[in-house]
């Protein structure tokens, strides 16, 4: 039974501690705590008694403890560059008596701390690290502590940690003095953010007289501007703007302005080619506009381009990079005469504008303004095809998805028509820079005519490249119809050897202004022979130089249309039916300067046989040399029915004068034999055979005309 009471007397004290820890409150340090322990039991004759334990007497110990939080690594928490980081800490009293707190340190990454204050319900108290002691904190509570840091300069994405460790100030305790510590992390972002009016997705555009490609002259004097807003939630500190000026152009810093006013000059620097122009404090949805003069300096041809890009800065937002403006030397987007030159706009010429891989004209969103040219503006609201005004020139606005990609060009066909010229079919490949905005123009003719060099209006048969242009392709040349013609004739078509056939020629220059230096060549075909001294020139004697079988007429210059006659002569030896062509091409310097004009004809005659034909006719006689002469004599006599070789197997036999003939011999050497075996009984042939002999039986044929006539071959034989 003793047992029995034992163990409900633990169960009771288990109890009650129980209770107390349960309850995690802790005593005050210092604390004097009395326990009395009392038991009943019950007997076994049902009796019960009760029995108290002496009295134990214990004094708590003091204890100091903290503990700092949030303890955060997450880097959950941002901050807008720029702003003030403020990060809280709580410093609770874990022990058991009043405590006060100091910092003992306060530390951040990528920042220097601003200032740390504790904070209490009747204010703040700034914290020097290290000395300032907070408030008397009760067990179970609390105090917040912030600390305060700047983020500008810092740049975007960097994560911020800001440490704090606190420690315990009160004496006496059986742990001494404790600390603890907590981390929080922040990243840096961007509330601030650069873009042009209006538009928070749009880019910030640089324009040059007011257009993104500007066409000038070298010497000239252009403004270039932008204007540029903060489109985001923060001011944008210690705002920049800074332009990578091209080589070629020097910008006067003393008329840079800021929203019209101007700029202090000793506020702007240029050094590097980089111009800088300091902007403050953007406050956000402010809007900035930046101007200044440059002047484009001489020296530089048609064709050349200068392309800039400026940029956007600021210590707490990403640097902006602007649409890129371009000067161009030169002109770049009229269509004219390419006779005459950039004096002579072609107006009313179609442009159409055709995509290459699909045969389709391509779609214009909107009305397309000329802004970029040098010369009138003008609308047309039919922009594709676009229709030139009487200043000659054009524009397309296209989007950056008809500019294709730097990657993959856009590619089109271009077809112009205009009344009275020649139409014109012309490959464009556009390549656009990184915004889309501006692309390098490549062109190439793809009808045999001439383009215009870069800037210019001179003609070079291209391709033609130009850098960074928006809206236009170059300037295009467009050839009157007929403007150089020839033709040739021949008094007849058809000939043969010994035929003289006179040539005439028409040419000219119908445009209505002259052609420079002119040259008409006529190149003779093997077989016809120039005729000294027949050349006539609008009925006016004018021989041309010749050097072998080409014949050149040069002129200073070529208005109006004329004729040049001469005679040639057909040799003879001409094959039977071959075709003669003889061609003539005039060559004409443009007035312009440019690559010269060209236009060429030809006519043919024919080959027929005839007496001077490219077959010879061979005749001869055998005879009975009686009177010994070597040579046939009178007296001398015929011998019929003897047979005569040709060395090709070809055969004739003589008469009954002994005459014999080859119609229709090939103009060539021959060689002719007489056949012994052929000869009548009493006919006897020499032993000679010596080829120029007649006395030999065998001959050589030259084929060769001597005075129009050829002699006959005649075997001489010996009667015996």
């Amino acid at each position: 039974m003793i047992r029995k009471c034992c163990g409900v007397l633990v169960a009771v004290l288990a109890i009650i501690l129980g209770i107390a820890i349960a309850a995690g409150v802790a005593s005050p340090g210092g604390t004097l705590i009395s326990n009395v322990a009392t038991a009943t039991f019950t007997d076994v004759n049902n009796g019960v008694h009760a029995i108290e334990s002496n009295e134990v007497t214990v004094t708590t110990a003091s204890v100091g403890a903290l503990l700092v939080t949030p303890n955060d690594s997450s880097c959950s928490n941002t901050i807008a560059v720029g702003s003030i980081l403020k990060e809280t800490f709580s410093i609770a009293n874990t022990g058991n008596i009043d405590d006060a707190y100091t910092i003992a340190s306060a530390s951040t990454t990528a920042v220097t701390t601003g200032s740390v204050n504790f904070i209490t319900t009747s204010g703040t108290t700034p914290v020097t690290v290290g000395s300032t002691v907070s408030p008397t904190i009760a067990p179970g509570q609390n105090i917040e502590v912030q600390v305060s840091v700047a983020t500008s300069g810092v740049a975007v994405g960097t994560h911020i940690i800001v440490s704090l460790t606190a420690r315990t100030t009160a004496t006496g305790t059986v742990n001494g003095l404790q600390s603890a510590s907590a981390s929080q992390c922040a990243l840096a972002t961007s509330n601030t953010a650069f873009s042009g009016p209006g538009d928070p997705k749009s880019l910030v555009s640089k324009l040059v007289n007011d257009a993104h490609t500007l066409q000038t002259p070298t010497g000239a004097t252009v403004t270039y501007s932008i204007s540029v807003q903060n489109s985001g939630t923060a001011p944008a500190l210690n705002a920049k703007f800074v332009d990578a000026i091209p080589t070629g152009v020097t910008p006067d810093t003393t008329s840079v302005t800021i929203n019209g006013t101007a700029v202090p000059s000793n506020a702007v620097t240029f050094a590097a080619q980089t111009l800088t122009v300091p902007l403050g404090t953007l406050a956000n949805g402010a809007i900035d506009s930046v101007a200044f003069n440059a002047t484009v300096e001489n020296g530089f041809s048609n064709g050349t381009t200068f392309v800039n890009t400026a940029a956007i800065t600021a210590d707490n937002a990403p640097t902006a990079s602007t649409i890129p403006a371009t000067v161009l030397i030169g002109t770049a987007d009229i269509v004219y005469n390419g006779l005459i030159g950039g004096g002579a706009p072609v107006g009313s010429a179609s442009l159409e504008l055709i995509d290459h891989a699909t045969g389709t004209p391509i779609t214009i969103s909107s009305t397309s303004r000329s802004s970029q040219s040098t010369s009138a503006s003008q609308v047309n609201t039919a922009s594709n095809p676009f229709v030139t005004g009487p200043d000659g020139t054009y524009s397309f606005s296209l989007t950056s998805a008809q500019l294709g990609t730097a990657s993959s060009p856009a590619v089109y066909d271009l077809l112009i028509t205009a009344p009275g010229y020649l139409n014109r079919h012309i490959l464009i490949t556009l390549t656009p820079d990184a915004t889309e905005t501006v692309a390098t123009v490549a062109m190439q003719a793809l009808d045999n005519q001439q383009l215009a060099a870069a800037g210019g209006f001179s003609l070079v048969m291209g391709p033609v490249s130009i850098v960074d242009i928006a809206g236009f392709f170059g300037n295009i040349p467009l050839s009157p119809q007929g403007a150089l013609q020839v033709t040739k004739s021949a008094d007849r078509t058809t000939v043969s050897g010994g035929d003289r056939v006179v040539f005439t020629l028409q040419c000219g220059d119908t445009a209505t202004t002259p052609l420079g230096t002119t040259e008409v060549v006529d190149t003779l075909p093997p077989g016809l022979l120039y005729a000294p001294g027949s050349a006539l020139v609008d009925n006016d004697h004018l021989e041309p130089t010749q050097i072998g079988n080409v014949l050149t007429w040069t002129f200073p210059s070529l208005s109006g249309t004329h004729t040049i006659v001469y005679a040639t002569v057909l040799s003879p030896g001409i094959e039977d039916a071959v075709t003669l062509t003889n061609r003539v091409t005039i060559t004409a310097a443009a007035a312009n300067g440019g690559t010269p004009l060209s236009a060429s004809a030809s006519a043919d005659v024919k080959t027929v046989a005839g007496i001077f034909s490219n077959r010879i006719i061979i005749t001869g006689r055998v005879y009975a040399d009686i009177a010994g002469r070597g040579r046939f004599v009178p007296g001398d006599k015929g011998i019929p029915n003897v047979r005569l070789y040709l060395e090709d197997g070809e055969s004739a036999v003589t008469d009954q004068y002994g005459r014999f003939s080859f119609p229709a011999a090939r103009a060539a050497m021959h060689v002719l034999r007489l056949d012994e075996t052929t000869l009548p009984f009493g006919i006897a042939a020499y032993p000679t055979h010596v080829y120029d002999d007649e006395h030999s039986t065998r001959r050589l044929v030259h084929g060769v005309f001597d005075s129009g006539t050829i002699d006959d071959i005649n075997f001489a034989v010996k009667p015996l």
